[in-house]
């Protein structure tokens, strides 16, 4: 489906709501107008989980930069990823002692 101007205006509102970190909104929403609408579907779709991986706005990126990065196509690293991460390597360390 291709959205018009002012659908994307619209889905840009909820974007900007759920994305909850309020910096340069008219730099966003002019290029979210540029967007094509597939992007659009999946930044909606990225946006709720990129958001519960970075509860603490400070570490948040600024919303347009996650526009022109493209970051909702960038694996979502969670803090119960990176404690899974850390505890394999110390696990791999202690086991390398015995290898």
């Amino acid at each position: 489906m291709r959205y018009s101007k002012e659908k994307k205006a619209e889905i840009f509102e909820e974007f900007w709501k759920t994305y909850d970190k309020r910096i340069r909104k008219k730099a966003c929403l002019a290029k979210w107008l540029k967007i094509s609408s597939k992007n659009i579907d999946l930044i909606m779709k990225h946006v709720p989980l990129y958001v519960a991986a970075t509860p603490d706005k400070e570490y948040r990126k600024h919303p347009k930069t996650y526009l022109n990065q493209e970051t909702w196509h960038d694996e979502i690293i969670s803090k119960k990823t990176k404690d899974r991460k850390g505890l394999n390597e110390k696990v791999q360390g202690k086991l390398s002692k015995y290898g």
